[in-house]
């Protein structure tokens, strides 16, 4: 008995005296393990890749949208632009009448008399003088 407890307790001073090298070794092995994988059923398989085709119509489609968006943004833009150019167009072809109106020959302007008539000054009324009275003034003012 001597003998094992002998080797049991060589044993015990290798991992107390500080041999912990091999014991963090274990450790390492345990932890560099691959862990493994459940396998996927077929018809998992098979609904993820349905869940893939019906993410990529959802997106064509939403880019469709956007597209058609913006196109009728651009639309509406151009709408604008055209009727803002249509007003300015008529403001300008206005005013080229305006100033074809106006003869090129310059004819002497037409001097046209006025008559001023004078005011008669009106007469003024006696001033009313009214009484004054006399307002009692405090000596003292407080704020």
């Amino acid at each position: 008995m001597s003998e094992m407890s002998e080797v049991e307790n060589k044993k015990d001073l290798e991992i107390l005296e500080g041999d912990i090298s091999k014991v963090s070794s274990d450790e390492e092995e345990i932890e560099k393990k691959p862990k493994i994988k459940k396998e996927r059923t077929e018809k998992q398989k098979q609904q993820f890749e349905e869940a893939k085709k019906r993410r990529q119509e959802q997106i064509l489609l939403r880019k469709k949208q956007q597209e058609e968006e913006e196109a009728e943004r651009q639309r509406e833009l151009e709408q604008k632009i055209v009727k803002k150019a249509i007003i300015i167009k008529k403001k300008q072809i206005k005013e080229q009448k305006v100033l074809d109106k106006i003869p090129d020959e310059e004819e002497e302007p037409k001097i046209e008399k006025t008559i001023q008539r004078l005011k008669q000054p009106v007469q003024q009324k006696p001033a009313v003088v009214k009484p004054v009275i006399e307002v009692y003034k405090p000596k003292y003012k407080f704020y």
